[in-house]
């Protein structure tokens, strides 16, 4: 994006995201789910302990720095927010989170500043209700069926 260096969570989380990805003879592109990446998140959720409305709410203002300091746990996050965001989110009622990505990038193009970016991507959203969604579908066998089944993206 015109040489605009995005948020970590967002750049290694869609790079890790599209990695797990199959390009068909038609061109059609799906993206599976990364059982490396899944693992280690549901792990980290299912373990306990932790209050996911900080751990996201911190996750997405960590800089570079911060994210390679600790990239095994912080790559499945922001794997993990990727995935539900383009993926699991969509199969919500009423679509609560359809424009955090078209937030975020029409801030970062108009700002140029990861951070401002973030902020205004989570700007509406209920950051406790987020993570207890969030932490729903990586636990919920139905919800991640589904959105293996979602047809595109």
């Amino acid at each position: 994006m015109d040489g605009i260096l995005p948020s970590a969570w967002f750049n290694e989380g869609f790079a890790s995201f599209f990695e797990n990805s199959e390009l068909d003879r038609r061109g059609a592109i799906t993206v599976m789910e990364s059982a490396y990446h899944a693992d280690i998140l549901t792990d980290l959720i299912k373990r306990g302990g932790y209050n996911w409305e900080e751990v996201l709410s911190s996750h997405l203002s960590i800089d570079y720095a911060q994210f390679y300091a600790e990239a095994k746990q912080n790559y499945a996050v922001s794997w993990g927010l990727a995935y539900y965001l383009v993926r699991g989110a969509p199969n919500e009622r009423g679509k609560p989170y359809a424009n955090i990505i078209p937030k975020y990038l029409d801030a970062l193009s108009k700002t140029g500043k990861a951070d401002l970016a973030t902020a205004a991507a989570f700007a509406d959203i209920d950051m406790k209700k987020f993570s207890d969604d969030f932490t729903s579908f990586w636990t919920t066998v139905k919800k991640r069926q589904d959105a293996k089944q979602r047809k595109g993206l």
